[in-house]
């Protein structure tokens, strides 16, 4: 069996961030799930529904020894690509992750997954240089996930699939 050592100051930075502990950050980048990514004291933290750019007043949430979870308290600095959803489920069904953010940005988004998965996944040097979007009037998510069932009788349309979302939610009263 093998052990890893990690370095003290490893170790002091992960002494630093406590649940409940409120910061001040600027947003640097997106995760995967579209979360907001920003260090502090060289720890990454995820902030969901954060936009690069923008600075928020933070709670930490949940600490993990690579990392930290925050939900956003007070946003301080918007960014000039974030836009109030449409849909007025957005938040609570956890089907759609970039409803917060505009079309163009959701590109640029897709675009840093794509060059992501290709230098860490695909190992190649070849970066995407453009995503060709469709008619953003014509999206239609392919995805929609309810996180409590509890909260289904809430719910009477989805906008991103209604004929899957209103056969969803009238089977789900039924319970």
């Amino acid at each position: 069996m093998f052990a890893i050592r990690l370095p003290l100051c490893y170790d002091s930075l992960m002494e630093d961030l406590k649940k409940n502990d409120i910061y001040t950050v600027t947003i640097e980048d997106y995760s995967s799930d579209a979360s907001g990514i920003c260090r502090i004291n060289g720890r990454v933290v995820f902030v969901p529904k954060a936009i690069p750019g923008e600075e928020w007043e933070i709670r930490i949430v949940k600490v993990r020894h690579d990392c930290a979870y925050a939900r956003g308290e007070r946003l301080l600095k918007a960014s000039l690509a974030r836009i109030v959803s449409a849909c007025p489920y957005f938040g609570l069904c956890g089907g759609c992750d970039t409803q917060h953010i505009s079309y163009e940005e959701e590109l640029r988004f897709k675009l840093g997954l794509v060059n992501s998965a290709l230098r860490r996944i695909g190992k190649q040097s070849v970066q995407a240089t453009e995503i060709i979007g469709s008619d953003p009037r014509c999206i239609e998510h392919k995805e929609i996930r309810f996180v409590y069932p509890s909260e289904l009788a809430a719910f009477e349309l989805c906008p991103a699939d209604i004929t899957v979302a209103e056969k969803i939610i009238s089977e789900a009263h039924l319970f």
